[in-house]
């Protein structure tokens, strides 16, 4: 009898890591069916939902309030069809506070538990490292230094798979240019405002107040490439918003962002896993974020790291800059991009750079937990 495995993911980003994972499950047993929560990229990959989160991700507090009715309904639809059919293997992409709920219920059935991209337990709420070692029967880390801060609470069955976005050939400048027809010679920002709803709303207008004297100043084109997954009001309040200084480059999958990047001089980039995206595409940056109010308030309570870009918590190190909360102003974006001219400043993040690509190790996370999962179910 083919196994029945669920997956679990309630945001763009775990959307596209539970589609690579699909895709190497079915590539490696194709009789194996795959059910669950998820986004379109993981249902073109082959999996068949039972329910679409379409848009309605959320990180922080105040962002989640409105949703909440949503996830209780999916959470209790996702138990209710585990009591009905009991699935052989789960694996739960990110997505923590949902996915720790559907833990319990899953623990309580027997099911098996993989869980894929740890919470930010080096952050803050550390205690959620010996939660998940009871709740889970694998743990796979994409974070490096991760795994030794899970072994050191005595959760042995965590381990580091590698990073997803070592699974991406990044273009060169030349190729990136081709392939969105800008000259070589002329100068370009690229512009992330962030792949969820509100972080759009938060960085936007400021992003396009800047962008648009940066292009006055250099005579630059701005590229703004749009987060997959992004809904149809976050679309158009986009196309509504930007100058005619910047080009919106829209692909639908990640390839937008990278080749953004790829052919940019400099970048503006929401924090989060874009930043390490730029990091593999060499391309000097900043890093920004404006959270809400009660989100940031609670974050400065509870939050522990030094440091807020993935490139600067993986080397313990301030290898690029990175403005927050209230430093974030058309201003200092105006005055931290310009600074990445600098070629000595250059230098330092592209040296930066060549030595994170060496701590992230090869490629193949995808397969590593499609093989942790077929392993778990046989």
């Amino acid at each position: 009898m083919a196994k029945q495995i669920l997956i679990c993911a309630g945001e763009p980003s775990g959307d596209a890591l539970g589609a690579g994972v699909v895709e190497s499950l079915l590539n490696m047993d194709s009789t194996v069916r795959i059910r669950g929560l998820g986004g379109w990229m993981m249902s073109d990959a082959g999996a068949g939902l039972d329910y679409r989160f379409d848009g309605r991700s959320a990180m922080g507090l105040s962002e989640l309030a409105g949703n909440t009715g949503f996830w209780l309904k999916t959470w209790a639809g996702l138990s209710a069809s585990c009591m009905r059919q009991r699935p052989d293997a789960a694996l739960l992409v990110d997505f923590p506070e949902f996915n720790m709920a559907l833990a319990r219920v899953l623990k309580a059935f027997n099911v098996p538990v993989i869980w894929y991209v740890s919470p930010q337990v080096w952050a803050w709420r550390a205690g959620r490292i010996k939660t998940l070692g009871r709740l889970c029967d694998r743990i796979a880390l994409i974070l490096p230094f991760e795994e030794e801060l899970y072994h050191s609470a005595g959760v042995h069955h965590a381990g580091y798979v590698g990073h997803p976005l070592m699974e991406m050939k990044m273009p060169s400048r030349t190729e990136a240019r081709r392939t969105l027809d800008i000259d070589r010679g002329k100068r370009v920002m690229a512009m992330l405002p962030g792949s969820r709803h509100h972080e759009i709303g938060s960085h936007l207008e400021t992003l396009v107040s800047a962008g648009s004297e940066l292009a006055q100043k250099h005579k630059a084109l701005i590229l703004l490439p749009a987060a997959p997954g992004l809904n149809s009001e976050s679309m158009d309040y986009i196309r509504h918003s930007i100058t005619a200084c910047f080009r919106l480059v829209n692909t639908n999958d990640s390839s937008a962002a990278v080749s953004a990047l790829a052919a940019a001089d400099a970048a503006l980039v929401c924090s989060g896993t874009a930043t390490l995206a730029a990091a593999l595409c060499r391309t000097p940056f900043a890093a920004f974020y404006k959270a809400g109010d009660l989100t940031y308030l609670a974050g400065r309570l509870v939050i522990r790291s030094r440091y807020l870009a993935l490139p600067n918590i993986i080397m313990n190190a301030r290898t690029v800059p990175e403005l927050v909360q209230h430093q974030f102003t058309a201003e200092k974006l105006v005055s931290a991009c310009e600074s990445l001219f600098d070629p000595g400043v250059r230098r330092f993040q592209k040296n930066s750079f060549a030595q994170l690509e060496k701590i992230l190790g090869e490629p193949g996370a995808a397969k590593r937990v499609a093989a942790m999962v077929l392993e778990t179910v046989r």
